[in-house]
């Protein structure tokens, strides 16, 4: 009885598996392009405003967007030199609105004087601020708080 019953799981598997490529849901676009270990470079008049690297990207036209996982970020001051480090499970940069929102344990460090521990944040290139969205953590050699 067992030896019967082996055949028919094989055919049921090979019958579900389908060399036809997976479809789109009606409605959404899928991405135009996917790249692994992906670095992406901000720039204003020939400076580096941030540099950003992800483990998985996935580039979208409409609207035009490129989702992140694995998020290492490197924001840079008026002169071009490296201030903040950010790191995050996922993001989003939003290339018409000059703006990056990233989630999931998102950390921000200043050298070894500040440390902020918070789930969201997002950097709009133009205002030139991170704003981090719900409860940090903020630490430093002087101490702790949470707000």
């Amino acid at each position: 009885m067992k030896m019967r019953l082996w055949p028919s799981i094989v055919v049921v598997l090979l019958l579900a598996c389908s060399k036809e490529p997976q479809k789109t849901p009606p409605g959404e676009d899928g991405p135009v392009q996917e790249s692994w270990n992906a670095e992406v470079r901000i720039t204003e008049e020939g400076l580096p405003r941030c540099t950003i690297q992800a483990k998985r990207l996935l580039r979208f036209e409409e609207p035009e967007r490129s989702e992140l996982e694995g998020v290492k970020a490197t924001f840079y001051d008026q002169d071009g030199r490296p201030s903040v480090q950010l790191t995050a499970k996922k993001g989003v940069v939003y290339t018409r609105e000059d703006r990056i929102e990233v989630e999931g344990n998102v950390v921000l460090t200043y050298g070894d004087s500040l440390r902020v521990e918070t789930e969201r944040a997002q950097w709009d290139r133009r205002g030139g601020k991170i704003v981090a969205e719900g409860p940090v953590e903020i630490s430093t050699p002087r101490g702790e708080e949470q707000g």
